[in-house]
């Protein structure tokens, strides 16, 4: 396989696509991508997202440092961050409150 700045694929550490690793590079190659075969996605609201959706933080920077997905979403009544449940390898987790996250600002990916 080559070697390609805007594929999807993952082999090692040291032979893998910057969109598989980055959070940045993962959203541009998501809402970009044109290939009916791989990975893509659009721009959706926090009350839009569902399981298997994915969810950028950014917290102290001034940019995007996280990318969590979404593993479930609970009853749209109260907080709605209380409702969507998460997982990320950052600190290992599965099932946890978005809210239990600081975010200054955070945009949300509807896998197509």
């Amino acid at each position: 396989m080559l070697y390609s700045p805007n594929g999807w694929f993952y082999q090692n550490l040291s032979y893998r696509s910057p969109s598989f690793t980055g959070v940045n590079e993962f959203y541009n190659f998501c809402i970009k991508n044109k290939n009916n075969n791989a990975v893509k996605s659009i721009i959706c609201s926090l009350d839009e997202v569902s399981k298997g959706d994915v969810i950028q933080i950014r917290q102290n920077s001034s940019r995007f440092t996280h990318s969590l997905l979404v593993t479930n979403v609970l009853s749209s009544s109260g907080n709605i961050k209380d409702n969507i449940l998460v997982a990320t390898h950052t600190i290992d987790c599965f099932d946890r409150k978005l809210s239990d996250y600081y975010i200054l600002e955070y945009r949300c990916l509807k896998m197509i």
